[in-house]
């Protein structure tokens, strides 16, 4: 710097610019849906979906804040007995099914309900019949009892993903972290799960990067977080499905991913 003379203002030397890091973006947060029709929203999973509450609970919630601008949709119905009476029992789930297996088209490895077991192309046509706007998937708690490696368990949700965009291309994926499982002899009458415990937390780190690898401007995926908070013992009635505590559950944490759609 040069030498300032008599009575000149020296001018501070400016501070270094940083460059600052940007602040991590999550996903782009969901908006109202562009349509005048009731939002046709299917369940798609295994008896986590088929045989608990959580639909009821959730359609229950709809209705008080949305009432005729939504409608479940699905081929098939089941109901465990839930309230309130005369909800929506249309859905898309299989009770014992492997997302693995129908990808690969194994339909009698064992008895789910309906059985056979579906294979990919009766899911695919299943999901072409209704052309859901809004997709919820809870699926992958049978195959982490059958010890089946996430990876191939998001290779399965990336089919259902396409049968989903192949109905509808601006379909919006909501994603489930599945819920914990306490599997024990005590619970579900001899039976066992060793691996289950790290299996479920394996699969739902797994799916927050399969969700941002598969996410699209027209078909959005989010994940919604069914496993926080969620107590396999308190909330489960045999230490895998939710009891009416945990059906409860379930349905808020669908309701608040659903609510900015409507």
């Amino acid at each position: 710097m040069a030498a300032a003379g008599a009575g000149s203002i020296v001018e501070p030397e400016p501070e270094p610019v940083m460059n600052e890091m940007p602040a991590p973006s999550g996903p782009t947060p969901l908006s109202k849906l562009s349509t005048d029709s009731p939002i046709k929203i299917v369940a798609v999973g295994d008896s986590i979906t088929r045989a608990t509450c959580w639909r009821a609970s959730l359609w229950d919630k709809l209705n008080q804040s949305f009432a005729s601008r939504f409608d479940f949709v699905g081929t098939l119905k089941s109901d465990n007995g839930c309230a309130p009476a005369g909800y929506d029992q249309d859905n898309q789930g299989y009770s014992s099914s492997l997302v693995t297996e129908i990808v690969a088209n194994i339909t009698t490895a064992r008895m789910c309900d309906p059985n056979p077991c579906p294979a990919l192309a009766d899911l695919q046509q299943a999901l072409m019949t209704d052309r859901a706007d809004v997709a919820l998937m809870h699926f992958g708690t049978n195959d982490v009892w059958n010890s089946k490696n996430p990876e191939d368990i998001v290779a399965g949700y990336t089919a259902v993903v396409e049968a989903l965009r192949a109905a509808n291309p601006k379909v919006v994926i909501l994603v489930a972290q599945i819920i914990p499982m306490n599997v024990t002899a005590s619970t579900c009458n001899d039976c066992t799960c060793a691996g289950c415990a790290t299996g479920v937390p394996a699969l739902n780190t797994r799916i927050i990067s399969w969700a941002a690898e598969h996410d699209s401007a027209d078909s959005p995926i989010r994940v919604v977080d069914q496993y926080d908070g969620y107590d396999a013992t308190a909330d489960n009635r045999d230490g895998v499905h939710p009891n009416s505590q945990g059906s409860l559950k379930m349905a808020d944490q669908w309701y608040t991913a659903l609510a900015p759609l409507f």
